[in-house]
């Protein structure tokens, strides 16, 4: 299999733009990076093509964390669904399949309860959801 060779992806991909992926990692001031840790993996159907681990050097101890990341490592992936959630929201909207000012209970209405204590979904709009901009009352502390 030949580096020169586009059509025959996979190992080209690997060899050359991965390496090129490593290099560029190479050149980085470590220091930069010893705060923060961080895995990568890119994947095909069928392969792991590409993984790349880093673990932080300094560890903040109010944070309690794994003090290894490899391929083993777990992630609390809440946060990160926030953002490919919110992608799949704007490009429903953009293809004018919903919009974001409706209600969260237009396309949950199992949400809809009247029950006193719950949540007004029905105020609640993709949009605040999407920007994060709706905090439940007593979800947050106030500071003096």
């Amino acid at each position: 299999m030949s580096l020169t060779n586009p059509q025959n992806s996979g190992p080209w991909i690997k060899q050359t733009t991965f390496g090129e992926i490593d290099d560029a990692l190479a050149t980085i001031d470590k220091s930069l990076l010893d705060s923060s840790s961080y895995s990568i993996e890119v994947t095909s159907g069928d392969e792991t093509l590409w993984t790349k681990y880093h673990t932080a050097q300094q560890h903040n101890k109010r944070r309690p964390g794994v003090t290894h990341v490899d391929g083993d490592s777990q992630y609390r992936i809440a946060s990160v669904t926030k953002t490919f959630t919110t992608l799949a929201l704007l490009y429903q909207h953009a293809a004018g399949n919903l919009s974001l000012d409706d209600p969260v209970d237009k396309y949950i209405p199992e949400l809809r309860v009247s029950d006193s204590g719950a949540i007004p979904w029905e105020g609640i709009t993709l949009r605040s959801l999407a920007s994060q901009l709706y905090v439940r009352q007593g979800d947050c502390s106030t500071f003096s």
